[in-house]
């Protein structure tokens, strides 16, 4: 009979890998929510009946957003360089055989769709108004 081996063993690096990201594009969310609430509290721009809370909104949120980006950029070089260690052949076809492997990969695609979701919502920041209307 033979005996079971033990998995390999997960690296903590690549849980930062794998869930930065996703908490850097949520920890922006609700910050640049709460900001803007802050800059319209009654849903009407300041100059027409809002006491805004915040001014210049714009550049809080643009140091929030280069926040998250940077903490994405950095999950992405870490499941990036773990996937490199790994035995796939390319980023063609991902194989991801074993647990590291597949970690590596899950860190390497997560944090760039979010890294992507990340930059979205940052343009917003500079193509909007603070204050408008949806219609």
């Amino acid at each position: 009979m033979m005996a079971a081996t033990p998995p390999p063993q997960t690296r903590w690096i690549i849980w930062y890998g794998i869930f930065a990201a996703p908490v850097a594009f949520g920890l922006q969310e609700i910050l640049n929510w709460l900001i803007s609430s802050g800059a319209c509290p009654s849903g009407n721009s300041a100059d027409i009946g809002g006491n805004p809370l915040f001014t210049d909104t714009r550049a809080i949120l643009w140091g929030i957003g280069a926040g998250a980006f940077v903490l994405a950029a950095l999950a992405l070089w870490v499941g990036v360089s773990a996937w490199l260690q790994s035995r796939d052949p390319s980023f063609l076809s991902i194989r991801a055989r074993t647990r590291p492997d597949y970690q590596a990969a899950a860190a390497m695609l997560v944090s760039a769709v979010f890294l992507i979701a990340i930059l979205w919502q940052t343009v917003g920041i500079f193509v909007l108004p603070e204050c408008g209307y949806v219609r």
